[in-house]
């Protein structure tokens, strides 16, 4: 799980909003706009990406925490845009409960990961905005990532750098060096051999992904894959 620093800080930037609400306080505009979109807030978000990597208790306790403060908060925006304030007191108790809990997990979470380095992923696709979304959901996910657009620059970074990287994912079908090279190369390379080997392909047959094994690779992910496939297929291996 990557750093929790935003997700916290954009819980208390909420908090805040809503105790201005309860002290009967103007909302400004960007407020205004904040609690419109709550329900796409970084938390919430963090929390469905990194499912897998909590406790099934853990993550139903943070979950429903984050959900009934995310009830309770609309509740409170609702009767401020009523002007019944005083209705909305009868909600501070347990709205303050809920925050105390989610940040205190938080917290928690955020000082085990400064104790875990965060395993190293390299990334290969000659398609910028494939390369940049893969990025976003492994680093969303916690994992360090190095990210190229030609296969041939990913060849030098891994006979050059030290540590290896934990896992290499690349596209199949790339100009000039393919995946299908790479992985060959990586197999028969006693250093490079033991590292997993994910390849992505809009190739789906079953013949296309056999070959892909064969060739070395640990698994083979046939594209469109949902940020949840690939997750799930990296922590396999890593």
């Amino acid at each position: 799980m990557k750093c929790c620093k935003q997700e916290i800080a954009d819980h208390l930037t909420l908090k805040s909003i809503v105790e201005s609400m309860i002290l009967g306080r103007q909302l400004q505009d960007e407020d205004i706009a904040i609690m419109q979109k709550s329900d796409q807030c970084s938390l919430g978000q963090w929390i469905n990406i990194n499912r897998q990597q909590f406790s099934e208790n853990d993550y139903k306790g943070l979950y429903e925490a984050h959900e009934k403060f995310h009830k309770i908060a609309m509740e409170i925006y609702q009767l401020h845009r009523l002007e019944e304030h005083h209705q909305s007191a009868k909600l501070v108790h347990r709205f303050y409960d809920l925050s105390e809990r989610i940040v205190h997990y938080l917290e928690s979470v955020n000082n085990k990961q400064k104790e875990t380095p965060a395993k190293c992923i390299a990334i290969v696709d000659d398609n910028p905005l494939s390369l940049e979304l893969l990025e976003n959901n492994l680093v969303a996910a916690g994992y360090k990532v190095e990210s190229f657009l030609r296969a041939n620059v990913l060849i030098d970074y891994l006979q050059n750098k030290k540590p290896l990287p934990d896992m290499v994912i690349m596209d199949r079908m790339m100009p000039e060096t393919s995946g299908d090279s790479v992985c060959s190369m990586m197999h028969n390379t006693p250093s490079l051999k033991d590292i997993p080997v994910i390849m992505l392909s809009a190739l789906s047959s079953n013949y296309d992904v056999e070959e892909g094994l064969a060739l070395g690779a640990k698994d083979y992910l046939t594209k469109p894959f949902t940020s949840e496939d690939l997750i799930e297929t990296v922590k396999k291996y890593i």
